[in-house]
């Protein structure tokens, strides 16, 4: 039915626009008739749209008269969702804004209908069809639908595909997919790095990681004369983005492009250009290499770059490669790891070696005489020192006198005293107090007597202060330190390379292993070399002490380091007494420690804990582990445990020890925060990820309205996972995010499934409770009365999405109608938010409400989203009872809402009185209207007005008007309005040539017998009936008579009157008249074109301008005579066209031969002539003659 037609009526007319309907009544009762009216232009003659659900379209349709003049009247909308912008309208052009309310509505809904102009020309009506579209994702590539669209998208341009993964319509593609929603949701915070897109599609199965590979993985470039360019070819398996960054290492190298990205390669294939730079590079071979690191991989091309050839000798090089080799062997000779015959010939043949290549300088003679002194070849020695004898660089060059020197002694070659050879060799290390090896000679020559093994400590000290770092230096040290530890004062820096020489080449002594345990204790801080070497003192020489020393050294630096609890665990297993000790060991033990804690550990803290928190739950955690093994423990510690439990559920803290403690003394605790804490932390889960680059963990929920953020701390994330449905992402430094290509393990801290039934009651208030209990995607859980609630409660948090609380609205809906027989249903409805639920189902909640007697509710819901899909019978029950509750008060959507309800064909009594009372509309939409409603026997009185008055207004009188006409009389109608409507058909009759029901002329005849004014066209109409009908008496007659006497005295003449009987014809000298009639309209140009044929000869065409006779109505009256014939046509001239009707031929009829008047007696006499009839010819005129002399006696010509 039409909406806002009754609020649009009654502005209408109480602004005065009522008016108008009076004004018509006035013309039509006066006789101020338009015979023609012009057609209302329309800019449309429908209006087809197709829009977007929540769309607000704004539109505007144009009209006028066809001739501009000026028009009035109402618009109305046939549906309430398509809306007007003004409901009255005035003026020659009227501009009609117009909007469609979408609202609710859903892909596929159509709004049709039509707009009802009731205009002072005429009622037109406008059919409109909207439909809503289903959303579409557009792009270059066409319409995308699916995310395979979205795929072969990608593949094409990658780019637009990543806009329209940032737009919000991407979401209609996960339709069917809807497990891919959290890591969408997740992947497209801003900002949104391209590498999302990336993970998304890897991460949804849609595509594979992009992976590069080099064509080759090396180059060895010689000779290099100048800098080169070269390229790297790099090849890419696959589509999608990349970006890789790309490192040098070398100085010589440079590379064109410091990152590239897919948009660089052509095909699968970027050549990426590099510069080795001459100037760059050194002697020798330079290596250097191209990384190029993606968030997937890492490879490496390697280069090798020379100004050199291939095959080069480099003495220096060479040289010093020996002299390292000698002196390595020379140590393992020392150190006794070669023995001394192996060692000379080794030396030996590295000295030929150094011959055969040139190079034998003066030291290579004194070490080949040293290796025949050990060889025990003294003469072999002493041959090699003649020849030195008058060496000049042995007299110059201290080192090299003092080995000189120290060979002729040994060697026994020597004719000087020994002390005088150890004073001379002083002398040279006093010039040379760099030489460790004028130092290690001086020592092998010198006595104990003459220097204590403390002053060779010192010196060897001395000289490692200078700068000596020779490991003969620190081999003399341990020498000397293996036969007494003392000589080490202190733990400094020479001492300890001294150790770290003994440790490495495993020359450390037990006595040094003591003194280094010694010294350690003297330390102020903590060193991680002497810890290095306490640890492998303990290693090689376990003892106690030195785990006493090793507790104590790691005190004094980090002592809370994990790979330090083997010492705390060895110095608790050795009951050692350290302050700390205990609180340390707990510290550092690894949380995956199940063993039972040590007896002294246990007693301790049950009675002296300043534990951290964490560590804390983890003693207790073990104490409650092993409760089984150590129940006496358990109950010493358990009020502390419990207490310690309360106050920290409460604080949040949670890992995987305080959820051992939590869920030993906080499940069935009688403290109701307690639980609803524990509620709260119940969801926490280990996450352990080992990626380098992972920053941060990301949990999603799909009906959470924010996601999660957790830091990665030491690998390992504590997050929060409600449902098996949630998102897992992980982000990096550089806020790239990751689905599919990260690895990782994830455990529960607590048993949700066994506790989450325990705390439901307690933790309803956390949305995290409530969306476990509830479920979302694919692990909804079913609703029922038990928890019924916390669907309810979802409602009530903000922290859900609003798509997710509308899908527990849809299921609580579906709950409630399948317990419409349950009693406390109402209860439930009545604290719901019932704009809520209609946004998701208003068909079925209004349903509910209805049938749960909740009317108002239900109608305050259609009021504001519609009715559109709710069963009529609903809505019937609905209406009836609000139009009760309302004692048929005027109400503007419960007149809509009635309105549409009649019009599906199902009504009852009340809702056609309120609609007869109240509605007012199009002509025909009324009289629909009351044909119903007669037939429940409702009074009309005041609809039939309407009809009669609206009727008259907009020009069309319905079919079924006069019926209503006749009904509203029987109520004793209004005299102005019966009048009114009488003139308006009669006109339509007589004018308009359209057939009436014989009421009409009932009607007509009894406001002439009442002698009630009207205008001539009501009697016209009625004489023109009786003459089409034809059936006369003299009632008739005499009324016809006056008739026409009024028509004689207007000069208004008819065709139709030479229909009427003979007498009326006579008494008005018609007997003998023709006429020939067009309709045309006011202010027409009418031409007659007329021909008279006698004896088969055609007259001269004559033209005679006509006069309007009446309402439109030009005619002109012909006597003919028997054998003549009126040829005839008209021309009508309008404004802007010429209009010939057809030709038309008239005769004599029959009946104009039969009678007595002059016209029929020469009528007769001109047929006898033609037919040859002489003797009748001649006694009809004798006839003729003797009536026209008694017509001269009786009526004489006056002067």
């Amino acid at each position: 039915m039409l909406s806002r037609i009754q609020y649009g009526i009654q502005e209408y007319t109480r602004q005065g626009k009522g008016d108008n309907l009076k004004t018509r009544m006035e013309q039509l009762i006066n006789g101020r008739f338009e015979y023609e009216v012009p057609e209302l232009e329309l800019s449309a003659t429908e209006i087809v749209l197709d829009i977007l659900p929540e769309e607000r379209f704004r539109g505007e349709l144009e009209f006028w008269a066809g001739d501009d003049r000026r028009i009035k009247g109402m618009a109305y909308s046939s549906h309430r969702r398509f809306l007007l912008g003004k409901e009255k309208f005035s003026g020659d052009r009227v501009k009609l804004p117009y909007g469609v309310d979408t609202a609710g509505l859903e892909g596929q809904d159509k709004i049709e209908g039509e707009i009802v102009l009731s205009t002072s020309i005429g009622e037109y009506r406008v059919p409109f069809s909207i439909t809503v579209k289903k959303p579409e994702v557009r792009t270059s590539q066409g319409t995308v639908g699916t995310l395979e669209e979205f795929v072969e998208l990608a593949k094409e341009d990658f780019r637009e595909a990543y806009q329209l993964f940032t737009d919000a319509s991407f979401v209609q593609l996960l339709k069917g997919r809807e497990e891919l929603l959290p890591y969408y949701e997740a992947l497209s915070q801003t900002p949104v790095p391209y590498q999302n897109l990336e993970e998304f599609l890897i991460g949804a199965g849609l595509k594979k990681p992009v992976t590069l590979s080099l064509e080759k993985e090396s180059l060895e470039l010689y000779e290099i004369q100048s800098s080169l360019k070269d390229t790297l070819r790099i090849r890419r398996s696959g589509w999608g983005f990349l970006r890789a960054e790309i490192q040098t290492e070398g100085d010589f190298l440079e590379v064109e492009k410091t990152s590239i990205q897919d948009g660089h390669f052509i095909g699968s294939v970027y050549d990426l250009e590099y510069i080795i730079r001459r100037d760059g590079l050194g002697k020798g071979k330079n290596f250097g290499r191209i990384q190029i690191k993606t968030v997937y991989e890492t490879i490496t091309y390697e280069i090798m770059a020379s100004k050199s050839n291939r095959i080069q000798v480099n003495v220096t090089a060479y040289e010093k490669k020996k002299r390292l080799q000698a002196a390595r062997e020379m140590l393992d000779m020392e150190l006794g790891r070669v023995d001394v015959q192996t060692w000379s010939q080794n030396m030996l043949e590295l000295l030929e070696e150094l011959k055969e290549n040139g190079y034998y300088a003066t030291e290579c003679q004194l070490f080949e005489a040293y290796v025949y002194v050990q060889k025990g070849q003294k003469e072999e020695a002493r041959r090699l020192l003649d020849s030195l004898e008058n060496n000049q660089r042995v007299l110059q060059e201290e080192e090299l006198e003092g080995a000189f020197l120290y060979l002729n002694e040994c060697s026994e070659r020597s004719t000087q005293l020994k002390e005088h050879v150890t004073a001379r060799l002083r002398q040279l290390h006093q010039r040379r107090v760099d030489s460790c090896l004028l130092l290690y000679m001086i020592f092998q020559l010198d006595s104990e007597a003459l220097r204590t093994p403390s002053r060779k400590m010192f010196l060897l000290e001395e000289q490692y202060r200078i700068g000596c770092r020779s490991p003969f230096l620190y081999l003399m040290a341990c020498r000397l330190a293996a036969e007494d530890g003392a000589v080490f004062r202190k733990m400094n820096e020479f001492t300890v390379q001294v150790f770290l020489f003994a440790e490495k080449y495993h020359i450390l002594t037990e006595e040094m292993a003591f003194r280094a345990a010694d010294l350690a204790g003297q330390m102020k801080s903590f060193s991680q070399k002497v810890y290095e070497i306490l640890e492998c003192a303990y290693e090689q020489y376990p003892t106690v002490q030195t785990v006493k020393e090793i507790c104590q050294l790691i005190m004094k630096g980090e002592p809370r380091n994990p790979e330090y609890f083997r010492w705390y665990e060895l110095a608790v297993m050795s009951e050692l007494k350290i302050t700390g000790l205990y609180e340390y060991y707990i510290e550092t033990m690894s949380r995956n420690y199940q063993k039972v804690l040590p007896k002294v550990i246990r007693l301790y803290f049950g009675y002296n804990n300043t534990l951290s928190d964490k560590k804390k739950a983890f003693v207790y955690s073990n104490v409650i582990r092993n409760k089984d093994l150590d129940p006496e423990t358990y109950q010493a510690y358990r009020n502390k445990m419990e207490a310690f439990a309360c106050e920290k559920i409460k604080e949040g803290r949670m890992n995987e020890d305080f959820a051992v403690v939590y869920q030993e003394f906080c499940v069935d605790s009688r403290d109701e925060n307690v639980r609803s804490a524990l509620a709260k932390v119940l969801f926490t889960q280990r996450i352990y990820c080992d990626d380098p680059k992972i920053r941060r963990v990301i949990v999603r929920h799909a009906s959470m309205k924010k996601e999660q953020a957790y830091l990665c701390a030491d690998k390992t994330a504590y997050i929060s996972l409600y449902t098996r449905d949630a998102a897992i992402l992980f982000e990096d430094s550089r806020q790239r995010r990751y689905v599919a290509t990260v690895d990782y393990n994830i455990h529960p801290l607590l048993d949700v499934e066994e506790l989450s039934g325990k705390l439901l009651q307690d933790g309803r208030k956390y949305p995290g409770m409530l969306l476990h209990t509830c479920g979302e995607l694919k692990h909804e859980q079913p609703i029922n009365e038990q928890n019924c609630k916390n669907f309810q409660a979802i409602l009530d948090e903000d922290v859900f999405t609003d798509a997710y609380r509308q899908e527990m609205r849809k299921r609580l809906l579906l709950y409630y109608e399948s317990q419409m027989d349950n009693r406390n249903l109402r209860e439930s409805l009545r604290d719901m938010d019932f704009r809520g639920f209609a946004k998701v189902n208003k068909r079925l909640l209004i349903t509910i409400l209805v049938k749960q007697d909740m009317f108002l509710g239900a109608y305050d819901l259609v009021c504001e989203y519609g009715y559109e899909n709710i069963d009529i019978p609903i809505l019937l029950r609905l209406c009836s009872q609000m139009i009760l509750k309302l004692e048929f008060e005027y109400e503007e959507e419960m007149l809509l809402l009635a309105s549409y309800i009649v019009q599906a064909g199902v009504y009852d009594e009340v809702l056609l009185r309120y609609l007869v009372k109240h509605f007012e509309g199009p002509v025909k939409e009324m009289v629909w209207l009351w044909e119903r409603a007669m037939g429940f026997a409702v009074d009309c009185y005041g609809l039939e007005e309407r009809i009669l008055r609206y009727s008259m207004f907009t020009r069309y009188a319905h079919p079924q008007g006069l019926k209503v006409l006749q009904e509203y009389l029987e109520q004793g109608g209004r005299e102005q309005v019966i009048l009114a409507y009488l003139t308006f058909e009669a006109y339509d009759y007589f004018v308009g040539e359209r057939e009436k029901e014989a009421f009409l002329f009932e009607a007509l005849e009894k406001i002439l017998e009442k002698g009630w004014e009207c205008d001539i066209i009501c009697r016209l109409a009625l004489l023109k009936a009786y003459t089409e009908n034809g059936q006369w008496n003299e009632k008739r007659m005499q009324r016809a008579g006056e008739i026409l006497e009024e028509c004689v005295q207007e000069r208004l003449k008819f065709a139709f009157f030479q229909d009427m009987p003979k007498e009326l014809q006579q008494i008005f000298q018609l007997e003998d008249k023709v006429f020939v009639q067009c309709k045309a309209g006011p202010n027409a140009k009418v031409t007659l074109h007329y021909q008279i044929e006698r004896e088969n000869v055609l007259s001269e065409e004559k033209m005679e301008p006509l006069k309007e006779r009446y309402q439109g109505i030009y005619n002109k009256e012909f006597v003919l005579f028997y054998g003549e014939k009126l040829i005839t046509y008209f021309v009508i001239e309008k404004e802007n066209s010429i209009e010939t009707t057809p030709k038309q031929v008239l005769t004599v009829e029959k009946t104009s031969f039969q009678g007595r008047s002059k016209y029929q007696m020469l009528n007769a006499m001109l047929q006898m002539k033609e037919q040859g009839n002489l003797q009748e010819l001649c006694q009809a005129e004798e006839e003729y003659l003797k009536q026209e002399q008694q017509v001269w006696r009786l009526f004489p010509l006056l002067d």
